[in-house]
């Protein structure tokens, strides 16, 4: 765990090194996480002798130091070309009250939540600036209050000429839940912004009844084991994730223009990936065994239907 002002960057780097010599674009994420800053950051914004100034500088050095890193290096240049500065920082739609929009952070305690934000985005261009700013949040689908401050800091954002170039929308979701009219109208009013468009974390979740039976809260490990063992993959699972997840792909496909979209990114590839510990999601394109399941090849067939490809070029 990194500590005060260092920096662990030896892993990250073997990872980048490969992706650039394979032709591997990475996405990075992420540079602020308003609220899950490092404790030893937080001690410092509590410290009531820190002054606005030494907390700008601070933040400052939260935002650059690994998009500095990376562009510094000759090995790992050039192999990060978009990056979530800002993550998840504004509140739930039920949560938010007047304009009190924004999740809380220390850094709130020396200027408003916006205007950490758009400096978030200011300090990440001086750093690099061929790179492209992401601000990454969920619950997009459900429009509301949420959607309108996030619409709204846009806006504010173009006419200050803040560097803020696309937004990212996180897709964690049983495949139940799916809200097929809510994608694709919000969808719809971020891409009439003009920003880029990164659907960034999919994940389509089966687990829920009638295909998981839950033992309770309070079941025994021996009972959440048995409901484990009788909770299995059968085609029509599948078959309904595959449908969300090929609903979702094709309306980012079609909806929005080829110089908006960054990508369409599941949050894993095998389901033993998705979120670290959760395989019994099923919630990934491949199983354990990397074999693709239906959702991949739906999306597969979808790509090559859409771009009229004879075979879906490598």
């Amino acid at each position: 765990m990194p500590t005060q002002f260092t920096t662990e960057f030896a892993m990250v780097d073997l990872q980048l090194i490969w992706a650039k010599a394979n032709g591997l674009d990475v996405h990075g994420h992420t540079c602020w996480w308003p609220g899950f800053e490092n404790q030893w950051i937080k001690d410092i914004l509590t410290n009531p002798n820190t002054s606005l100034q030494q907390a700008k500088d601070l933040f400052k050095y939260m935002i650059q130091v690994s998009i500095l890193h990376v562009k510094n290096n000759p090995q790992t240049r050039g192999s990060i070309k978009t990056w979530d500065i800002v993550n998840e920082p504004a509140k739930l739609s039920a949560d938010i009250s007047g304009t009190d929009e924004w999740k809380y952070s220390e850094f709130h305690r020396f200027m408003p939540a916006k205007d950490w934000i758009k400096l978030a985005f200011v300090y990440a261009h001086e750093a690099d600036p061929d790179m492209i700013n992401i601000l990454n949040d969920y619950d997009l689908e459900y429009g509301g209050k949420k959607v309108t401050a996030i619409l709204n800091l846009i806006t504010e954002c173009k006419a200050e000429g803040v560097p803020l170039h696309g937004i990212g929308w996180q897709f964690h979701r049983q495949v139940k839940n799916v809200n097929r009219s809510g994608f694709t109208t919000n969808l719809v009013k971020f891409v009439n912004t003009g920003l880029k468009i990164h659907i960034s974390e999919v994940g389509l979740s089966l687990r829920y009844a009638p295909y998981y039976i839950s033992p309770g809260d309070d079941a025994t490990q021996e009972q959440k084991d048995a409901a484990d063992a009788a909770y299995v993959l059968i085609d029509q699972m599948e078959e309904e994730q595959a449908a969300e997840g090929v609903f979702l792909y094709s309306e980012w496909e079609t909806k929005v223009p080829d110089a908006q979209k960054v990508s369409f990114r599941w949050w894993g590839r095998r389901d033993q990936d998705y979120k670290g510990n959760r395989p019994k999601d099923f919630a990934m394109p491949f199983n354990n065994a990397w074999q693709p399941k239906k959702v991949y090849k739906g999306m597969l067939a979808k790509k090559i239907e859409l771009n009229n490809y004879n075979e879906l070029p490598l």
